[in-house]
């Protein structure tokens, strides 16, 4: 959520990206079925017999897929006074300092009002924790799916520079 999720006008935690599921169905023409109307019965008006061999398509699921993406990347450099962008540059500017510095020299120091993009908001607080309280558990949920060390300092660096 830390990634995906933003603070809007209604919702302090509003998800900002999008999932879509897409089917895959084959098709195939099946001799001998009987086609079906809404209601499951045929009209008796349209010349069929039940004696006769009708062929009909036939469609069976085969598969699917699942694809998530941001909605928003607009968000990123622009929101409005009352909104926040996405939660995880909150929380990376509420750091400890030798874990920011870490990540560049000078950055230790920085906070909110050192960038544009998330200046001038209103709260520190969402759901109740702050966004340091946020940071350390964004860190742990990171650290549990293997991102630490390299990969995680390679993480961080990336979204100092989107910062800029």
């Amino acid at each position: 959520e830390a990634f995906g999720n933003a603070k809007t006008e209604r919702n302090d935690n509003s998800s900002r990206f999008g999932r879509l599921t897409k089917l895959y169905f084959a098709k195939e023409q099946k001799k001998n079925a009987t086609p079906v109307t809404v209601g499951g019965e045929l009209d008796p008006s349209d010349g069929n017999d039940e004696d006769e061999t009708s062929t009909v398509p036939v469609c069976s699921l085969v598969g699917s897929s699942f694809e998530i993406f941001l909605l928003e990347k607009a968000r990123v450099v622009a929101h409005s006074k009352k909104e926040r962008t996405f939660h995880f540059f909150y929380q990376l500017l509420a750091a400890p300092f030798s874990f920011k510095e870490n990540l560049f020299k000078g950055f230790g120091s920085a906070t909110r009002d050192s960038f544009r993009y998330v200046e001038d908001v209103d709260t520190e607080i969402i759901g109740g924790m702050t966004d340091a309280e946020h940071f350390d558990k964004t860190i742990s949920a990171l650290k549990t799916f293997g991102i630490e060390g390299e990969e995680l300092h390679t993480l961080m660096m990336a979204l100092c520079i989107v910062l800029q």
